[in-house]
């Protein structure tokens, strides 16, 4: 069985009042990927030690046989650094969220002095299609 994933990420900018009255303006833009025929879903919550260096996430079955188009969004409470491929890949540092649609094939954490609770989402599939919306002026 097959689905449609969207995430919408939706910056807010609040300016001052040119004006002088005091108000403030807002605006708003929403930047939009669409995935059509996905048929995998994975969500896990890891609490981790402080100090872990490159901690394998498992991120089957997205990852090494199957190569396709996966979204992967991250919220950690605390900074981490994250690596995609391999553990020796170069470096996000300082990530406490983080949304891509990549073809991933590894997922490899750091995190710092403190214990950390990262919650991971993945969404993908074989044969999924992708559609990206950016905002527009």
């Amino acid at each position: 069985m097959s689905f449609t994933a969207n995430l919408h990420c939706t910056t807010e900018t609040l300016e001052k009042d040119g004006f002088g009255t005091g108000g403030v303006s807002r605006s708003y833009f929403t930047n939009t990927v669409k995935m059509t025929g996905a048929d995998r879903y994975q969500e896990q919550v890891h609490v981790m030690s402080a100090d872990i260096s490159a901690l394998s996430i498992a991120i089957q079955p997205f990852g090494g046989s199957v190569v396709s188009d996966t979204m992967l969004i991250i919220q950690a409470d605390k900074k981490i650094d994250v690596r995609l491929g391999v553990s020796t890949n170069t470096v996000l540092s300082a990530v406490q969220f983080l949304a891509i649609v990549a073809t991933i094939s590894g997922l490899f954490v750091t995190t710092g002095s403190q214990a950390t609770t990262l919650r991971t989402t993945l969404i993908g599939g074989s044969n999924v299609g992708v559609t990206v919306h950016p905002p527009m002026p």
